[in-house]
């Protein structure tokens, strides 16, 4: 145990050990039995009205390669596949136009809490600078429409549209496509781009169904319901309406202000506190705008990013925003214990002491900006910073300082029932007009698949092969799927705060090996299975997991349901984001694509195919 208490920079009264059996009670007051489901998708009611389409005749043609989203991550691999010149790109996009995520999640001051010239990709491909030091959710849904038409990924776009089914034809060495809309085309390739925030979910309340007030999720807010819109206008329908928010994770955080200044009253159902630090948004700064005048600026904002939150790197933060300043606290207490005695132990408890530093202080600041002594003790978070997303912003706490705005703290119970006119929580029933559900979406610890699409592999589905957790090659590839790509953080980078750049990486991995696999004239790239084993074996050797046991439930750890053998594979390249984006550059470049079997059912004069000598097997 480190003994300078220099670096425990702790207030007399709270003790490490006492704050770690602070950490305990509260979490242990979340843990739910495992006796039915604690969540429900959302029910018709509550889900988004959605216009019918225009009708169109089905498509039954054959294009090269089928990006699946339409949002950060689609568009991405769609340009990196453009850039690589691999033939014909066609996205299919569930919703009305590009944006995924941001072009459904419209509620009232939705804002992304990573620094915007980082999180929003190709911003030198589009000659673009971020307005705001982070961005609203209106720019970034019109940014991500810019780049559809920058790259040219609406011409062939399939929107309005989702697809139900992917079924591997081994004889053609092509997928067959199936939509909604009757298409069932071929594709040389497939992406799997749907992002991690597919599903909204819902507690499953009693008496959901007997509410006859009104009733949304803030995926798709109703602003029919409640007048505004997503620029900040006033929503001014509200004005005599009482409101319930149950949620207090980011999205609650950034809409509750909006209705605080709207609706006659705002009671906020509150089962966990976020960790609430200040946001401090301003104008585009101008060391930016210096940055951007040098070639490859974006690249290497990103690569300093994720250098400088290991405290062990020797950079100056280029970036500075919410997350670097959290990296910075952890710096300046290691910098006060000598070289020699910086053992991974003594690394692993400076940065946890430094973690219960600035949770006290983000609880002091709670107990500064409220007014109201119990409204601010319950605002408190009471766990280690990242078993839940961080949030940032100058407006949550001071709208509890208003007459009109009410936390419900349910001391992790939750609301426990809906009535007709209301909602149960806290032992008592509050009347309410109407209902909106800040409750975020499904977790993805066994893949991000939704339960409408079906992906028939070539001896199995892609929901049974990963029935106990997910299976891949560096994320992206997965031994008995050819020719078939996915795009999420698990076993590779597994980074939290800027997921786009875990997009970035796979989009240009998987433009590399399209373009090798037409050039070689390859019918068929897959993962070996060996090389699939060895890469998890490697990553299962490693500590970075997301299910923390030691943490309040949420969605990093399954709502504290370790026993979900899906959990255990939620991990990370044991060395770190850094030197996992470093890993994948080397490997995309050496052009041996070591690991990937390129076949060809006709041998032909010339062409190069790589067996890697990982691969002892031939399927």
């Amino acid at each position: 145990m480190i003994r300078n208490n220099s670096v425990r920079a702790l207030t007399a009264e709270e003790e490490v050990e006492e704050i770690r059996e602070r950490y305990r009670v509260e979490r242990l007051k979340r843990q739910r039995p495992a006796d039915g489901e604690q969540y429900i998708s959302l029910p018709r009611r509550v889900a988004k009205k959605t216009r019918l389409p225009d009708p169109r005749t089905p498509l039954v043609d054959d294009v090269t390669v089928t990006v699946i989203g339409g949002g950060l991550s689609g568009l991405v691999a769609g340009a990196k596949l453009r850039e690589a010149e691999c033939g014909t790109i066609r996205i299919v996009e569930k919703a009305p136009d590009f944006g995924g995520v941001w072009y459904s999640n419209i509620y009232p001051g939705a804002e992304c809490d990573t620094a915007a010239i980082v999180y929003m990709p190709l911003l030198e491909e589009l000659g673009y600078l971020p307005r705001h030091k982070y961005a609203s959710g209106a720019e970034i849904r019109s940014y991500c429409q810019s780049v559809a038409r920058h790259f040219k990924l609406d011409e062939g776009a399939l929107l309005e549209t989702e697809v139900t089914c992917l079924t591997w034809l081994p004889k053609a060495s092509r997928w067959q496509v199936e939509t909604n809309r009757g298409d069932k085309f071929l594709s040389r390739y497939v992406t799997l781009g749907l992002g991690q925030f597919q599903t909204p979910k819902i507690p499953n309340l009693p008496g959901i169904d007997a509410y006859q007030g009104h009733i949304f999720h803030t995926s798709s807010w109703d602003y029919d319901y409640t007048g505004g819109g997503p620029d900040g206008a006033c929503m001014v329908r509200l004005v005599d309406k009482r409101v319930g928010v149950v949620g207090s994770g980011p999205s609650a955080i950034q809409s509750i202000p909006h209705l605080s200044k709207a609706a006659r009253d705002v009671f906020v159902f509150q089962r966990t506190p976020s960790s609430v630090d200040a946001r401090g948004n301003q104008t585009t700064p101008s060391h930016w705008c210096d940055q951007a005048q040098n070639p490859g600026w974006q690249r290497e904002l990103m690569a300093n990013y994720i250098q400088f939150r290991n405290p062990l790197n020797d950079v100056q933060d280029s970036v500075d925003d919410n997350w670097t300043q959290i990296a910075a606290r952890i710096r300046k207490r290691l910098d006060q214990v000598p070289p020699e005695l910086r053992t991974q132990e003594v690394i692993d408890e400076v940065q946890d002491l430094a973690d219960i530093e600035n949770m006290a202080e983000l609880r002091a600041r709670v107990a500064r900006v409220v007014h109201d002594p119990e409204t601010a003790q319950a605002l408190q978070a009471w766990y280690p910073q990242f078993c839940k997303r961080p949030c940032f912003h100058d407006g949550y706490l001071e709208a509890f300082n208003q007459p009109n705005t009410h936390l419900i703290d349910t001391e992790g119970k939750g609301v426990s029932a809906m009535t007709s006119n209301g909602v149960v929580a806290a032992g008592q029933h509050f009347e309410l007009d109407c209902v909106i559900f800040a409750t975020g979406f499904w977790n993805t610890v066994g893949g991000p698949v939704q339960d409408s699409l079906t992906i028939h592999g070539r001896d199995t589905t892609l929901r049974d092969a990963w029935a106990g957790g997910i299976q891949s090659f560096q994320g992206v590839f997965v031994h008995g799927f050819p020719n078939f790509f996915v795009m999420q953080p698990a076993q590779g980078a597994n980074f939290l705060s800027n997921i786009t750049h875990n997009s970035v990486d796979a989009a240009h991995t998987i433009a590399a090996v399209v373009s090798h696999g037409l050039k070689t004239n390859a019918d068929e790239t897959e993962v070996c299975s060996d090389m699939q084993a060895h890469w998890l074996a490697y990553l299962q050797g490693g500590t970075r997991r997301l299910a923390l046991a030691d943490c309040t439930p949420g969605i990093f750890n399954n709502d504290g349901d370790l026993s979900d053998p899906a959990v255990d594979w939620n991990i990370g390249y044991p060395d770190g984001p850094a030197k996992y984006f470093q890993y994948t550059e080397r490997w995309r470049n050496e052009g041996d694509f070591d690991g990937l079997i390129f076949r060809r059912s006709t041998q032909q004069p010339g062409s190069r195919l790589n067996v890697a000598e990982h691969c002892d097997d031939d399927a």
